[in-house]
């Protein structure tokens, strides 16, 4: 497997910065009633992700809406830029999973400032505090 390739496999099981981020991203139409259907199986390329872009950074959107297990999720993959984070730490009621696929920072968790390296995956219960800053020269993923 191409080096690139693992690592867009690996970004593309970041789901979200959270409810809170979610929020500002605008749901597809196929999630955006409570009647609808759980998403289906289907693969999204790097291409077709929908991308959202600040001073920040950027994240491109591979899946949003209701599933089987969540009322939403979302799945994304995020850069930042040098010293950047895509908002201050926040806590909401929905779980969330963060992989870094590469890069450098610094994880915040539950009121702790941790290490951020290439490998690491953050898992964030409900209502607690979290977030990730890239404290390095190069960009984060």
């Amino acid at each position: 497997m191409k080096k690139s390739t693992a690592r867009i496999l690996a970004a593309i099981a970041l789901v979200a910065f959270g409810f809170a981020l979610a929020r500002l991203i605008p749901p597809p139409l196929a999630a955006q009633g409570p009647t609808e259907k759980p998403l289906a199986s289907g693969v999204v390329r790097a291409d077709d992700a929908v991308p959202t872009r600040g001073s920040w950074g950027e994240w491109r959107r591979y899946f949003r809406g209701e599933t089987h297990g969540t009322k939403d999720m979302v799945v994304l993959v995020v850069t930042l830029k040098s010293g950047e984070a895509p908002h201050p730490p926040h806590q909401h009621a929905e779980e969330e999973f963060m992989i870094l696929a590469d890069g450098t920072g610094t994880w915040t968790l539950d009121g702790k400032e941790i290490a951020a390296k290439k490998g690491d995956v953050l898992y964030a219960a409900p209502w607690t505090t979290h977030g990730l800053k890239n404290t390095s020269d190069a960009p984060l993923t």
